[in-house]
């Protein structure tokens, strides 16, 4: 029955993936043509809405199955697991990149040697710390110690998961699992879950960063692998255990994680608990980030006018006024 329902959802998802490209091709068309936009603008309008869209279409299959609730084959009777809707959508994410990044790899071995050797020079833009290929071994070390925690966090945070399946009973068949602790406050906590695993995709600019990945590591396993490079088994070791790593959190736990944690947020026992549950997940999922770079705040300079009063002055207001007075002791 498991894989009966299995094959449903791979259905499903199948439908879904041909209306988002559908989707994506018409609005990069429509703000190209109609907008008058760039490439870049176009396709990134195109990602945002495709992205919030699919998250849409996953937490609505997810009402509509909860809906369902049960199905009966023959004599027995079974309840729909959701949580296979949100482990196919991950598995599927992943055999999508691995695709990707083969057909790149294949596209460069297939190329000249003047043409790779043009592609190889091409820089690289890590997106994240497992992206880093400079083998240094303190990064290394810290992408090892990265990895073991998050893959902790994620065991912790999954195994909560199938206790909430195990308080679906098969005697709770009225109304909705999402509403079954809490109420109307389940619902709640399920839309706004949703729209916050929207506005979370499009921040994070999740198709752009999984379509530059796919790139990433298919010119880099293409440039170790090539025998003209002489890069060393123990390089091509360590390269292949951070693209494990990097596909692992970035593509199948984030996928996971963006589609199941609206159904987990409806069973917190207090309203605090549908925060802690969103902070969590996504600081499992932005671990491995690079830290933001730190901007230093322009400096205020005190200034005092004719009128004995203290303003505040941008930095670069500051050479106007060189015939004032930088702090005047004599204000009270």
């Amino acid at each position: 029955f498991f894989f009966i329902q299995e094959y449903i959802i791979y259905y499903f998802f199948a439908v879904i993936s041909a209306l988002l490209v559908f989707i994506w091709f018409y609005t990069h068309h429509r703000c190209r043509l109609r907008r008058n936009t760039n490439e870049a603008a176009a396709s990134k309008t195109a990602d945002a809405l495709t992205m919030s869209v699919a998250v849409f279409f996953v937490e609505l299959f997810f009402v509509i199955a909860d809906w369902i609730g049960f199905y009966n084959i023959g004599t027995t009777r079974a309840r729909i697991q959701l949580i296979d809707v949100s482990r196919v959508a991950s598995l599927l994410a992943l055999f999508y990149f691995f695709v990707l990044v083969l057909r790149k790899y294949q596209k460069i071995r297939e190329k000249e040697e003047e043409e790779r050797v043009e592609i190889y020079n091409q820089p690289l833009t890590p997106d994240n710390i497992y992206q880093d290929l400079s083998l240094d071994p303190f990064k290394f070390y810290k992408s090892v110690l990265v990895f073991a925690s998050q893959f902790i966090l994620f065991t912790i945070y999954d195994s909560a998961f199938f206790d909430l399946l195990s308080n679906l009973r098969m005697d709770a068949e009225s109304g909705f699992a999402i509403s079954l602790r809490n109420g109307w406050r389940g619902w709640v906590y399920f839309i706004s879950a949703t729209m916050i695993m929207m506005q979370f995709v499009i921040n994070t600019g999740f198709s752009k960063s999984f379509r530059d990945s796919t790139n990433f590591w298919g010119s880099a396993i293409a440039f170790h692998r090539d025998p003209k490079n002489h890069t060393s088994y123990k390089s091509r070791i360590s390269i292949m255990i951070l693209f494990f790593f990097d596909t692992t959190v970035n593509t199948q736990m984030l996928v996971f994680l963006v589609t199941i944690i609206p159904f987990v947020a409806t069973f917190g026992n207090e309203p605090i608990d549908f925060v802690l549950n969103l902070v969590a997940a996504l600081y499992i999922l932005e671990l491995d980030d690079f830290p933001a770079p730190r901007q230093e705040p322009p400096p205020v300079h005190l200034h005092v006018n004719h009128n004995r009063d203290i303003t505040f002055d941008s930095d670069d207001q500051t050479n106007e006024n060189d015939d004032e007075e930088f702090f005047n002791e004599d204000v009270r």
